[in-house]
């Protein structure tokens, strides 16, 4: 499926150019010449430019079991179904040739035997996990206690089975909910490292200002 996230419309501009021709003809001792010059270019020309998300359904658990953006424009002459149709068909032969998509006929009553041994069907790929936390605090003074709170994070297509914080100040943690102190002034951009029950890895990271 690809689903349209955002679309706009952007202009280049084509530079004026000049080109000249011309031709001589010699009649006795005269020479004739005549040229013409033609102007190209000195206007805009509108691109659409499309973001679209692409998701890869499993057809038996209904879970999405591939997810990816792409931003996408086309020529002066393309339009947005243009664009979507032509991405989605550059993705489907893309993962067919990684091997990560195979094709299957699900009706085959009407394939020949032969056809039937090649038919392959795939396990789902494992979707990433999503971070994301909240703080209490996101500026202060020393000695800035903050709360962290990772209940916004999610997998979605299992569970997160751990939570390891790196607070940048030479501390770390675990946990989906935990506090810390930060005993020195300075920026840190705390990070958020979850891995769901199948070993993927996602990470969120906000940046924390202790003040003197």
């Amino acid at each position: 499926m690809v689903g349209l996230k955002d679309y706009w419309t952007s202009q280049t501009y084509i530079p004026k150019s000049l080109s000249s021709r011309g031709n001589a003809s010699l009649y006795g001792n005269s020479l004739y010449y005549n040229s013409y010059t033609q102007q190209y270019g000195s206007y805009y020309i509108s691109k659409p430019n499309v973001k679209f998300e692409i998701r890869l359904f499993d057809t038996k658990s209904g879970q999405v079991a591939w997810l990816t953006s792409a931003l996408t424009e086309g020529n002066a002459f393309a339009d947005y179904n243009t664009l979507a149709s032509s991405l989605a068909k550059k993705v489907v032969k893309k993962l067919i040739e990684e091997n990560m998509l195979k094709l299957t006929i699900t009706d085959d009553k009407s394939v020949p035997a032969s056809a039937k041994e090649n038919i392959i069907v795939t396990e789902p790929l494992n979707q990433l996990p999503i971070a994301n936390f909240t703080t209490n605090f996101r500026i202060g003074a020393v000695p800035l206690k903050v709360s962290f709170n990772a209940s916004n994070s999610y997998d979605p297509d299992g569970n997160i089975i751990s939570y390891i914080w790196d607070f940048k100040d030479g501390s770390t943690g675990s946990g989906k909910i935990l506090n810390h102190t930060f005993n020195s002034s300075g920026s840190f951009k705390v990070e958020l490292i979850v891995t769901d029950n199948k070993g993927a890895k996602a990470s969120a990271i906000k940046l924390i200002i202790v003040k003197s």
